[in-house]
């Protein structure tokens, strides 16, 4: 070890506050089982600094009076983080993973999972485990710390849960999907430093998963069919259900319901395109609601369908005109939308990637990430269909599907069919399948 060189092994203690609450021990139960992966063995948690100890340690949470000095002042925005390497009273090299509020604290835990132990927030959902390394080196100026977010809330729909409700079924029949599969979406909603979300279709309020939406620390929130918290689709039978012939009774119950809350932004809706409906009509304080995937005329809600660069293009527009009160992602079953739904959390507004996915080097960023989350070098055929979808139809024609499905066979999919050079939509409207 060098004195530049901070090294973490299996027997290097967490200090952990017992107090703090249960959203940041379940993010820490998470980060032990990375632990577990990258250094071999779980680790030694305490809840106080130790006494005899001289080597290196790590300090988790946002509570306990050991943190304050270590945490300030780069922790007075809300729900920003400290992940550095300082030195702590009793003169040890310690590495700081803590918030100045409750998700900054988890986000830090997240992060140190990500930027130390090397795990991808989408490990679960890419088939991605980390690689055994037995140890891990930090430079004494590594500094991962991150202020307060861009938008105020950030968040996913799961929205249409075709997938999801079949791949894994609540045992129990009272949500959508397990309550195990819920809590899977939740920790990779808050690797990304997502703040919300909207958990499920049709759900009740007194459904568990949005209970445990809760105790995970995630704000909840509603959307175009359940307006204002009313669930339309489950509708008394004994009450006329049609605005056009009984408006008063619609109006009345939406009365209600915005009685019950303070105050309200104004959202945007998009396209189903990409494009954002507000014609230049943006302001402060405002938001949008956004979709990656739409089941409409011209998609499916199981296939992305907008170019990363339009994303980066309209919420960089909204970013300018201060309407970072609110985005909310229409992410279907998750795992199909990757690409696009990092796009959002991780990369909101940062210029320089606006311009990368604007120019040809979008394919390079596109390829390169592709194989960092799967883990696969050969998937040349596949990132160009991807790319070709993007590019729109015209460009696709050049792409050969009889040339891509070799590509296909032996890694995540393989591609069925008639050989047609069409569009992605239409190539899923013609018969194709992937499995």
């Amino acid at each position: 070890m060098t004195e530049t060189t901070m090294v973490l092994t299996v027997d290097t203690p967490w200090v952990v506050a017992a107090d703090e609450p249960e959203a940041i021990q379940r993010a820490l139960a998470d980060v032990k089982a990375d632990w577990y992966k990258v250094l071999g063995r779980m680790p030694v948690v305490l809840t106080q600094p130790p006494q005899s100890w001289t080597g290196s340690i790590i300090y988790f949470g946002t509570k306990a009076p050991w943190l304050k000095e270590m945490l300030t002042p780069q922790t007075s925005g809300p729900e920003s983080f400290v992940l550095r390497v300082r030195t702590d009273r009793a003169g040890r090299t310690a590495l700081v993973a803590g918030g100045g509020d409750l998700r900054g604290a988890i986000y830090a835990a997240y992060a140190l999972s990500e930027e130390v132990l090397g795990v991808d927030p989408w490990y679960y959902w890419v088939d991605k485990e980390p690689a055994f390394r037995g140890r891990v080196e930090l430079r004494k100026d590594f500094d991962r710390s991150s202020g307060a977010p861009t938008f105020r809330y950030r968040g996913w729909f799961i929205n249409d849960e075709d997938l999801l409700s079949r791949f894994a079924p609540d045992p129990l029949r009272e949500n959508i999907f397990s309550l195990e599969m819920w809590d899977r979406v939740y920790e990779t909603l808050l690797r990304l430093r997502g703040n919300m979300v909207v958990p499920g279709t049709f759900n009740l309020p007194d459904e568990r998963c949005q209970e445990l939406a809760a105790r995970r620390g995630l704000i909840l929130n509603m959307h175009h069919i359940n307006v204002l918290g009313l669930v339309t689709f489950r509708w008394p039978e004994d009450v006329p259900f049609s605005y056009s012939k009984h408006p008063e009774i619609m109006e009345r119950y939406w009365r209600t319901c915005i009685a019950a809350y303070k105050d309200w932004e104004v959202v945007w809706p998009d396209d189903g395109s990409g494009g954002i409906r507000d014609n230049g009509r943006v302001g402060a304080g405002q938001g949008t609601y956004y979709h990656t995937m739409m089941l409409n005329h011209q998609g499916n809600q199981l296939t992305e369908m907008v170019n990363p660069g339009r994303i980066y293009h309209e919420l960089g527009r909204f970013t300018r005109a201060g309407a970072t009160e609110y985005f909310l992602v229409n992410v279907s079953d998750e795992r199909p939308s990757r690409e696009t739904s990092r796009s959002f959390i991780r990369k909101r507004t940062d210029p320089a990637v606006v311009r990368l996915c604007r120019s040809q080097r979008f394919a390079e960023m596109t390829h390169r990430e592709s194989q960092e989350a799967t883990g696969h070098r050969k998937i040349d055929g596949p990132i160009k269909l991807l790319i070709a979808g993007f590019r729109g139809p015209a460009a696709f024609r050049a792409v050969s599907l009889v040339d891509l499905r070799p590509a296909f066979r032996g890694h995540h999919h393989q591609l069925h069919g008639p050989t047609d050079p069409r569009s992605p939509r239409a190539c899923l409207a013609a018969g194709y399948r992937l499995e």
